[in-house]
C-alpha cells in the first residue's frame, strides 16, 4: 500500500543545475503542510559528468538533515534496476534492461525511474521538476504547495486557494494531476522557425493537425510559443477549465504506476499520464503559480544541436498521429475496456495502440518529408546568414537520416508497448524492494 501522505519530488537533469535544485529542495523543506518525514527528494542525473555530479552531492549534503534525499547517478541508477530485474524475475530480459537504463537523452525514461523509485519509497504522488525551471520570487507561495494540496484529493470544497470552473466532465475519482505552466524564456521548439516568420512555423506545426484551417494552427502556435512565455499570474487559484496545457511542471497522484511514460528520443514524451487521465476523465487541475523558465546563457545550443532538437520535433509531430489515433479510441470506448476500479487494462492498451502504429505508420515518412519541404522554403526565406545556416543544417541532417529517423521512432514504441506489459510487475516489484534498494539514499 502506498502512501497517500507522503510526496517525492524529482529533478530529471542531464547538467550541472545547482541553483534550480536548491530552490526545488528549498520549496519542499519549507512546505507547511507535509511532515519532515513525508518530504522526498530524488536527483536522476543522465549524461552528467562525475565533476558535476559531485556538485550536485556536495549541495545535496547540506539539505539531509531536513528531509530524506536520494541522488542517482548511474551506478545508483544501475543498482536500483539491477534489484528490480532480479525481484520480478527478468534478470536475463536484456532489452527490458536496455529501456530502463540506456544512457541516451530521454524525455520519458527519467520519468519511469522516478515513478519506480517512488514505489519503492511507497509513495503516491510524485511531483517532477526540471533544471531550467525556476520558482516565481514574487510569489508568497509556491507551485508544490498548490500541487501537494489538491493532488489525491476527491473534495475540493477543502482548497487553501479558489477553484474556478467546473469538474462536472470528470469522474468522481482523486485528483490524478496537479500542473501548471511555464513563463519566460520560450521552449526551443520551433523559434528558429517563428524567426523566419510566424506563418513558417504553423506550416510546419499543420504537418501534426491535418484538416485543421492553417490560421487555427497559427493561432495555437502563437498561444504556445508567444503568448504561454509572457502570461503570468499575480494571484493563486486553481481552474478546471485549462485543460489543454501543456503541464511542463506537474504532480500525480498513483496513475504514473499504471502507465509508464514513452522511453523514445521524441520530444514531448512524457505526457502520456497525463493523456490518459484526459481520455478517462480522471480528474486533472490546473493552478496558477507558473514556473519561470530560464535558459543558461552558458550553454547556447550549437547548429548541430539545433539540428537535433529539430529532428525530435519531427518525431514528436509523427508519434502526434499514432497517440491521437490511439487516444480516440480510449475515449471512444466503454470507460470498463481499458480502465476499472483504478486499474489500467494493459493488455487492451497495448493492443489499441500497436493498432494506432499500424494505422499511422504510413503517416511517418509524409510528415518527415513535409518538414524537409518546409524547412527548404524556409531556408529560402531566412532573413539573415546566420539562419540560413541553421536551416540548411537541418535540412542536410533530415536528408542523411532520411528513414533511420522513421526507424527509430517506431522501435521506441513498440519498446514503449513492451514495457507497458511488465509495468505492473516492475511496479509490485519496486514496492517489495523498498528503500533499501535505493544506493544513493542519504
Amino acid at each position: 500500500m502506498l502512501s497517500s501522505t507522503g510526496v517525492v519530488v524529482y529533478v530529471p537533469t542531464h547538467r550541472r543545475a545547482e541553483k534550480a535544485i536548491e530552490g526545488h529542495l528549498r520549496n519542499l523543506v519549507h512546505n507547511s503542510t507535509l511532515t519532515p518525514s513525508d518530504k522526498h527528494f530524488v536527483l536522476l542525473e543522465n549524461l552528467v559528468s562525475q565533476e558535476d555530479s559531485i556538485a550536485h552531492a556536495e549541495l545535496l549534503k547540506r539539505w539531509q538533515k531536513d528531509i530524506d534525499i536520494i541522488h542517482l547517478d548511474r551506478r545508483g541508477q544501475s543498482y536500483f534496476i539491477e534489484r528490480l530485474l532480479q525481484k520480478s524475475g527478468k534478470v536475463k530480459d536484456e532489452r527490458l534492461r536496455r529501456i530502463l537504463l540506456e544512457n541516451k537523452f530521454s524525455y520519458g525514461r527519467n520519468p519511469n525511474l522516478a515513478y519506480l523509485v517512488s514505489a519503492a519509497l511507497g509513495v503516491s504522488k510524485v511531483i517532477r521538476r526540471d533544471s531550467d525551471v525556476y520558482n516565481d520570487t514574487g510569489m508568497h507561495y509556491s507551485a508544490l504547495d498548490m500541487e501537494v494540496e489538491a493532488l489525491g484529493r476527491v473534495d475540493t470544497s477543502g482548497l487553501c486557494y479558489p477553484i474556478e470552473g467546473s469538474c462536472t466532465n470528470y469522474h468522481s475519482e482523486p485528483i490524478s494531476i496537479v500542473g501548471t505552466g511555464t513563463f519566460g524564456d520560450p521552449t526551443i521548439d520551433r523559434r528558429d522557425l517563428f524567426e523566419v516568420s510566424p506563418i513558417t512555423a504553423a506550416k510546419f506545426q499543420a504537418l501534426g493537425r491535418p484538416g485543421v484551417p492553417l490560421n487555427e494552427v497559427l493561432e495555437e502556435a502563437c498561444e504556445y510559443l508567444i503568448d504561454e512565455p509572457n502570461e503570468s499570474f499575480v494571484s493563486a487559484y486553481y481552474d478546471w477549465s485549462r485543460k489543454h496545457i501543456e503541464m511542463e511542471c506537474c504532480g500525480i497522484f498513483n496513475l504514473c504506476f499504471q502507465l509508464p511514460e514513452v522511453p523514445g528520443p521524441a520530444i514531448g514524451c512524457d505526457y502520456m499520464v497525463l493523456d490518459l487521465a484526459r481520455s478517462l476523465q480522471i480528474p486533472v487541475l490546473y493552478h496558477s503559480v507558473k514556473l519561470r523558465h530560464v535558459h543558461d546563457p552558458k550553454r547556447p545550443l550549437s547548429v548541430a544541436g539545433r539540428a537535433t532538437y529539430r529532428r525530435r520535433d519531427i518525431q514528436y509531430i509523427q508519434m502526434g498521429h499514432i497517440w491521437r489515433s490511439h487516444g480516440n479510441t480510449v475515449r471512444n470506448a466503454s470507460r470498463d475496456r481499458f480502465y476499472r476500479d483504478g486499474t489500467l487494462n494493459t493488455e487492451a492498451y497495448v493492443s489499441s495502440f500497436k493498432e494506432a502504429i499500424a494505422q499511422c505508420e504510413y503517416r511517418l515518412k509524409e510528415v518527415r518529408m513535409g518538414a524537409l519541404s518546409v524547412l527548404k522554403d524556409a531556408y529560402e526565406e531566412a532573413p539573415n546568414d546566420r539562419l540560413k545556416g541553421i536551416i540548411s543544417y537541418q535540412v542536410n541532417d533530415i536528408m542523411l537520416g532520411g528513414e533511420s529517423i522513421d526507424e527509430e521512432l517506431l522501435d521506441s514504441l513498440y519498446d514503449y508497448c513492451y514495457l507497458i506489459e511488465r509495468w505492473p510487475s516492475l511496479v509490485a516489484s519496486a514496492k517489495a524492494i523498498g528503500a533499501d534498494s535505493l544506493v544513493g539514499k542519504k
